[in-house]
């Protein structure tokens, strides 16, 4: 489907609470010859050289770097890890290990203890209390096998990517792993910060474990922002999220397969996904497709709840006419309508139908949406149609609340136009465009994804954004051990990922979180730093920060334009959707910049 090496370094994390249950057996993968090997094995040469300790070979990466098992890679020694994030914000960075010679049985990472306030640091920790280590979880990154080679190129060689074994699924409910021979085994650490975490420093250690015994440290600092970030996303999202095998009806499947966990796990799925930012809805309800009403009134309590589709309407033509749509549609439109305003949730709720319809049917469409407007006049009604002219010049779409362009064709111009006439301009990805635009793909860097949310987002302003799947979920059964997994990752032609940002497994049948979506939530929670520093820029330009004669103060002037040059999002970071950083370090640099501005107002 189509719509849709040494030093420190700050890498600016969720914990997720799984029971220590017995280890699942690690599953083995084939050991193939393939274009990557003796890359790997000239990287393997230089990792062990630089960072071993003992029988192991430790290393870390960010968390926003796919490093795969069996190719090249980069990495760190595994000596001062920084994490820094705000409060109610989560970070993650990677532990690399691999065995220095032999094969390693039953690995774990994992914190020492909890973390301490760091007397050393100039940023004292405001109380005496400590960063709990239940905070801090790490898990077996799992692997997926690409077999059918990709119609497109990713970064940054620019060259379509090679087949083989690929870092993808995030194995919450795997703590240990076997690793063998020169493989790469990657462990996620995911660090989250509460909401009620004194701000300041603190310091701890990394232990790697083979068999129960420790076999390699590091040391982890954790510096804790003296702000927070929201809880819901500062940008509308439609996400979609609707566990489906690809190819297969769901009336075919067995009543007790996977894809229908969630019929006994509502809430802990509802939540999840908001952790993400994520709305459990369904951009292509309509008909017999649920709409969660349970989940949409929790997630309204809990204050995180996003957009939803009251129904996907389609255009008026000789099979669905205007009388089809007053006498069958408008009253099935209406039932859902009244459903969300008795919850109250009406001011969350669009009306999104006729997805990339061309321009043979948009006369169709400004019909239908006539009469959407005339019936629910407080419901705002969009489209992805294939109006590249976003209502202006004489396009007939120019009645819709919201044109959702493709990345590609978010052209600045004309969505100025289409703004000053009162309409605005979402964006969405799907299977295409692909590099050098931003997408996330397997085999993308999964920057990007942080990217697009964050400082992409921030420079191109999109009004929202629109995904249309994240749970295509192609295995015929559950992920329940790794690091291999036997997985098919094309959903779509031969777009490995594509609307696969989840997968299913483990032993309560959750959700697992791709490193896709975890850069997915980054980038929001780096578009929340925006939204903060916003606020702070206007309260220091504000009457009451100013001295008598109505100028800044020498330090406020400076700050001032500080902010203003971070929130215009700087070109080294991001020019576009097309022309932006895959390098950490740079992305963190603008991040941390805004953190340092937010926390240092003059």
């Amino acid at each position: 489907m189509s719509a849709c090496k040494t030093g420190f370094m700050y890498v600016g994390v969720m914990f997720f609470a799984f029971a220590a249950n017995a280890a699942p057996t690690t599953n083995e993968a084939p050991r193939v010859q393939s274009p990557d090997t003796a890359a790997h094995h000239a990287d393997y040469l230089r990792f062990r050289e630089e960072c071993r300790q003992g029988d192991v070979v430790v290393g870390y990466v960010t968390s926003m770097e796919a490093v795969r098992p069996r190719a090249a890679f980069r990495w760190k020694p595994l000596n001062d890890v920084h994490v820094r994030l705000a409060r109610g914000e989560r970070e993650s960075f990677q532990v690399l290990v691999a065995s220095a010679d032999g094969d390693l049985k039953n690995v774990q990472v994992a914190v020492d203890g909890d973390l301490k306030p760091d007397e050393s640091s100039k940023l004292k920790v405001q109380s005496g209390s400590g960063f709990s280590a239940t905070n801090i979880a790490a898990s077996v990154v799992g692997y997926v096998e690409t077999r059918r080679p990709a119609p497109y190129v990713v970064r940054p060689a620019m060259k379509k990517p090679s087949l083989g074994w690929w870092p993808d699924p995030i194995l919450d409910f795997q703590k240990t792993t076997d690793i063998k021979g020169e493989d790469v085994q990657s462990f996620w650490v995911r660090v989250t910060c509460p909401t009620n975490q004194p701000a300041g420093d603190y310091k701890g250690g990394i232990r790697i474990t083979v068999g129960g015994r420790v076999a390699a440290t590091g040391a982890l600092h954790v510096r804790v922002n003296d702000f927070a970030v929201g809880q819901d996303s500062p940008l509308p999202l439609l996400v979609s999220f609707e566990p489906v095998r690809p190819g297969v009806q769901a009336n075919k499947l067995p009543k007790d397969d996977y894809h229908f966990a969630w019929r006994t796990r509502k809430e802990a799925y509802g939540d999840w996904l908001a952790d993400y930012y994520v709305t459990w809805a369904n951009f292509y309800s309509h008909g017999a497709r649920e709409i969660h009403w349970d989940m949409l009134s929790r997630l309204k309590e809990q204050g995180r709840l996003g957009y939803f589709n009251l129904d996907f309407w389609w255009r008026v033509d000789k099979a669905f006419t205007e009388e089809y749509h007053r006498k069958k549609l408008i009253p099935r439109y209406r039932e859902s309508y009244e459903k969300a305003k008795e919850l109250g949730i009406l001011d969350h709720a669009v009306f999104g139908g006729c997805s990339e319809q061309k321009a043979e049917h948009h006369q169709g469409i400004a019909k239908a949406v006539d009469i959407l407007k005339e019936e629910f006049p407080d419901v705002p009604v969009i489209s992805s149609a294939q109006d590249f002219k976003r209502g202006t010049d004489g396009s007939p779409l120019s009645n819709l609340t919201a044109s959702v362009a493709l990345i590609i064709r978010y052209h600045p111009e004309t969505v100025k136009k289409a703004r000053a006439e009162g309409r605005k301009v979402w964006w969405y990805i799907c299977n295409w465009p692909n590099a050098p635009w931003a997408n996330g793909m397997l085999e993308d860097p999964p920057c990007q994804l942080r990217l697009l949310m964050g400082a992409i987002t921030q420079k191109m302003k999109p009004d929202g954004f629109l995904y249309w799947s994240i749970s295509q979920w192609t295995g015929k059964d559950p992920v329940t051990s790794g690091p291999w997994i036997d997985w098919n990752t094309c959903t779509y032609g031969e777009w490995h990922g594509d609307g696969q940002w989840t997968y299913c497994g483990g032993p309560d049948l959750m959700p697992l979180a791709t490193l896709r979506l975890e850069n997915f939530r980054d980038g929001i929670e780096d578009l929340w730093y925006c939204r903060i520093l916003e606020e702070k820029l206007k309260q220091v330009e504000s009457s009451k920060l100013k001295v008598q004669s109505g100028e800044l103060k020498a330090e406020s002037e400076e700050w001032v334009q500080r902010a203003k040059a971070a929130l215009a999002v700087p070109s080294k970071v991001a020019r576009d959707g097309c022309v932006f950083s895959v390098n950490p370090e740079v992305i963190y640099g603008w991040r941390n910049e805004m953190a340092d501005l937010i926390e240092n107002v003059h």
